[in-house]
């Protein structure tokens, strides 16, 4: 499966549990700013922001799980 159309093949399986965590971190927050860009758009345009709410807090609840250690074992392969 091609993850990233420039990575190598092995890109994943080479991938240190530290650097998956950081890709997927660094994505989160991307996906965060995005929300909050979002729901700002929305409100200057006065329609209903409440999904875009949602989606920023579970994106923040994500973000917290992601630096306190909690989704630490998805990061790690697995045999």
């Amino acid at each position: 499966m091609i993850l990233f159309e420039r990575a190598p093949a092995d890109a994943l399986s080479t991938a240190t549990p530290e650097d998956r965590l950081a890709a997927v971190h660094a994505f989160t927050t991307r996906c965060r700013a995005y929300a909050v860009a979002e729901i700002a758009r929305r409100g200057a345009a006065g329609r209903a922001t409440d999904e875009w709410e949602s989606y920023l807090r579970f994106t923040d609840h994500t973000l917290k799980e992601l630096e306190d250690g909690t989704l630490d074992h998805w990061f790690v392969e697995k045999s």
